[in-house]
C-alpha cells in the first residue's frame, strides 16, 4: 500500500491485514472506535447540562466510526458501492438508531 491509501488509513485512524487463503484473500479492516465512543459520551454530558441548543442549524445525532457503519451495512446485505444510496442509508440510520449503538449518540434519545 502507499500514497493515498495510506493517507486515507491515517485520516480515518484505520490498519488493514492481507491474509492469502488459496486463490482467493481476505483484506481485514480494524479501527479504533474508543474516540468516538468518548466524544459521544462528551457530548451527551454537556447537552444534558447545558440543554439542547434547539435554534442551531447543526444539531449532530452520532459520532459513528465508517467502519462501524460499514460494519452494520453488511450485516444487513448492502454492498459497498450501494452504502451512500438513498434508500439504503436509510436502512443503515435506522439500524444504528437501535439500542445496540447506542453508545455513539451524541444526545439522549427523545
Amino acid at each position: 500500500m502507499g500514497g493515498q491509501l495510506d493517507r486515507a488509513a491515517k485520516i480515518l485512524g484505520t490498519r488493514q491485514t492481507f491474509h492469502a487463503e488459496g486463490k482467493n484473500f481476505r483484506i481485514r479492516t480494524f479501527q479504533d472506535v474508543e474516540p468516538h465512543l468518548d466524544h459521544a459520551a462528551m457530548m451527551r454530558r454537556e447537552m444534558a447540562e447545558s440543554g439542547p441548543n434547539r435554534r442551531s442549524a447543526f444539531r449532530p445525532r452520532m459520532s459513528v466510526p465508517f467502519n462501524v457503519m460499514a460494519g452494520v451495512a453488511q450485516k444487513l446485505g448492502i454492498q459497498p458501492k450501494d452504502v451512500f444510496e438513498p434508500e439504503q442509508n436509510k436502512r443503515i440510520w435506522r439500524e444504528l438508531n437501535s439500542s445496540d449503538y447506542k453508545n455513539f449518540r451524541l444526545r439522549q434519545k427523545l
